[in-house]
């Protein structure tokens, strides 16, 4: 018990003003003020009008000023620029550059006022001309000083937040426009399966141009049958993560249904009645628009499916309008 209180008696004597600052909840300012006169003056208007906010402790030099500051629990300085062993804006860089977290207000000369200017440019939180200020007024710039480091500080955090946020999201739009593009046909099927795709009976190209990183286009052209072959083709409104997921649902569809494959009506309205199955309980609501068809190499036949698609498919004898698909069958020459 004895040696506890011996320690607790000397580190009470080491620095008394430190507990009892802690213990109220004062701020400990830190004046790097080398004239005797000035400093005096403002630690008195300090105790007059903010004795119950702040704690003075007073240095001369900015060497002084820095090695207190390294020992930590400063909440504000009062810096003088012209000192014994700095002087001009070169005492602010110094002193900012080793506790940019603190908020420093500047104490200027008449003659320093421009270099007081450009220090609050480069991050002090304020000036003061001395013989130019009053107690009420210095004690109310050194509160609003402490405030605004504090949101500074937090407007800065918040940003780091957002930029790791969105480098996150980048990523996940990265990674999702790659899987989307995987979902798009690698290759053509051909009819016959055994030839080569310039001598197939059915002859297909696309043009994939997403208006955004991530979209909801979709399209896969696949073999039904050595003789049939199925596109399917679909918009899924908006753009985004949540496009992209209802695409991805539809792909997983498409390969679910390929039993129904050959017939388009049913084929669709599967894909809907599934679709509608896992996003019913959704609260946001959502349109998807598509359209299937099958070409017949052994009939000549296109058999077709809409779903909010205007004339998706449209007859070559029109040059003008967009056609779909072409189906040449080589034993007619039919098309």
């Amino acid at each position: 018990m004895q040696t506890e209180f011996n320690v607790m008696e000397t580190a009470e004597v080491a620095k008394p003003e430190q507990f009892r600052a802690e213990a109220a909840g004062l701020v400990k300012v830190l004046l790097v003020e080398d004239n005797p006169g000035d400093a005096r003056l403002i630690q008195l208007m300090i105790e007059d009008s903010g004795a119950d906010l702040f704690v003075i402790e007073q240095v001369e030099r900015l060497e002084e000023g820095l090695r207190r500051l390294a020992e930590g629990g400063i909440g504000l300085v009062l810096l003088d620029l012209s000192l014994p062993d700095s002087h001009g804006l070169e005492t602010f860089s110094q002193l900012h550059a080793r506790a940019p977290q603190l908020p420093i207000i500047v104490l200027s000369g008449l003659n320093d006022t421009t270099v007081a200017v450009q220090a609050v440019h480069e991050g002090a939180q304020d000036f003061l001309v001395k013989g130019q200020v009053e107690g009420q007024l210095l004690v109310r710039a050194m509160r609003y000083a402490i405030e605004r480091k504090g949101l500074t500080e937090q407007l800065g955090r918040y940003a780091e937040e957002l930029r790791t946020k969105n480098a996150q999201l980048e990523a996940d739009f990265n990674m999702a426009r790659e899987i989307q593009e995987i979902f798009l046909p690698q290759q053509y099927p051909t009819f016959p399966r055994w030839i080569a795709p310039e001598e197939s009976a059915l002859k297909f190209c696309h043009r994939y141009l997403p208006a955004a990183a991530v979209g909801g286009d979709f399209f896969d052209i696949f073999a039904i049958t050595g003789t049939t072959a199925g596109v399917f083709i679909c918009d899924v409104m908006g753009h985004g993560m949540r496009a992209a997921l209802v695409t991805a649902i539809m792909r997983g569809l498409l390969e679910e249904l390929m039993p129904v494959a050959a017939d388009a009506g049913k084929f669709l309205t599967e894909i809907n009645r599934s679709l509608h199955t896992i996003l019913r309980r959704t609260r946001e609501p959502f349109l998807a628009t598509a359209f299937y068809m099958v070409a017949d190499v052994a009939t000549g036949e296109l058999r077709f499916a809409s779903a909010g698609i205007p004339a998706p498919c449209v007859s070559a004898a029109n040059p003008a309008r967009w056609t779909c698909c072409e189906i040449l069958i080589p034993a007619t020459g039919q098309r």
